[in-house]
């Protein structure tokens, strides 16, 4: 879904970066990079969704013990710690592994950016973590890494 049409925004309204399960490359990081540092992005958004189809072929991949061809492979390999991770919960369902995968990857954002962690300790930025229900047409918040305030 595009967010400018989850949030009523036109084109070129939003800095928006798509790919499938929101994994994260060098080439994602220096984009996120960009906006905040030359843009001025004071909000970055992971935003995910239910019946998310990159996380459904991981959660395959791993039931099925079955390694993906070409580069669905990384995709698989960088969204498996979220499986596992919401697994450690028993009663972890496909939601529970989607969410675990927005948090995973808002954190990973800050960890891995130095330019990103310190716009956020310094208050320039923020990172959120969001779940778009596709049946419902909601959004909801799922994580946050930092504050800051939107208005001005």
């Amino acid at each position: 879904m595009p967010a400018e049409v989850v949030f009523d925004q036109g084109l070129g309204d939003l800095f928006v970066i798509r790919n499938a399960g929101h994994i994260l490359d060098p080439s994602i990081l220096g984009s996120l990079e960009f906006g905040v540092e030359i843009l001025g992005i004071r909000l970055t958004m992971v935003l995910g969704h239910t019946s998310c189809g990159a996380v459904g072929a991981t959660i395959n991949a791993i039931d099925t013990h079955t390694t993906p061809a070409g580069f669905l492979r990384d995709v698989v390999e960088r969204i498996s710690p979220s499986v596992f991770e919401a697994r450690r919960d028993p009663n972890a369902g496909y939601e529970d592994i989607i969410v675990e995968n927005v948090r995973h990857a808002a954190a990973v954002i800050r960890e891995k950016s130095a330019v990103i962690d310190r716009a956020i300790n310094e208050g320039r930025t923020a990172i959120v973590g969001a779940l778009y229900n596709l049946e419902e047409g909601t959004v909801t918040p799922v994580h946050t890494e930092g504050e800051v305030t939107l208005e001005g």
